[in-house]
């Protein structure tokens, strides 16, 4: 359900660590990182962006060639990527946190499970315990902006083309951020 167009990270890790309960993170990439209701961790409030990528791909120990056949900025969430290519942004970005002192041993990066990643777009059976089987039913019929369709306008990067009616202002991605964030924080939840 998560990946391979965009990347969101996750921290694990910090619930035994001297932060404030609530309280959110910025690594050294500038990336800021914020606690979803129902999960352990802190999630990315933006996907991983075209910069933070390429941070990687400057020490010159992973090989990526794609190219979108569009013009992104160094702000715009990174496109192209399947898992392995996730996978190992996450692993680099611990290695080198962890070496630099900014996170503790046990703490890293990794992709959010299916739960998490539930709880972050806003379903409340992922949030909470006691969900009756009549609420469940009526979240299968959301989606992360609410139950309307289609769409209201300016709510995410979608494919306009596809969704009648439907316009955001953008042909090919968005500037991560460009749209109203989750109660949490996390921008483009619904897509870009």
């Amino acid at each position: 359900r998560i990946l391979f167009c965009f990347l969101f990270a996750t921290l694990f890790g910090h619930a035994s660590d001297a932060q404030e309960p609530g309280a959110g993170f910025s690594n050294t990439l500038g990336m800021k990182f914020a606690p979803v209701p129902g999960t352990t961790v802190l999630f990315a409030v933006n996907e991983t962006r075209v910069s933070d990528y390429e941070a990687m791909l400057k020490g010159g120990s992973y090989e990526w060639t794609f190219k979108p056949h569009f013009e992104q900025g160094g702000d715009h969430p990174v496109v192209g990527i399947n898992l392995q290519d996730a996978l190992a942004f996450c692993n680099w970005l611990t290695q080198t946190e962890r070496e630099q002192g900014r996170i503790k041993p046990n703490q890293g990066y990794r992709l959010p499970t299916n739960t998490e990643w539930s709880a972050a777009a806003g379903l409340s059976a992922e949030r909470k315990e006691d969900v009756s089987t009549e609420e469940r039913l009526q979240e299968t019929m959301k989606f992360p902006w609410g139950a309307q369709w289609p769409p209201p306008v300016m709510v995410a990067n979608l494919q306009e083309k596809e969704i009648e009616g439907y316009t955001d202002g953008f042909p090919f991605t968005a500037p991560v951020g460009s749209f109203q964030p989750s109660p949490e924080g996390l921008n483009d939840v619904s897509g870009n």
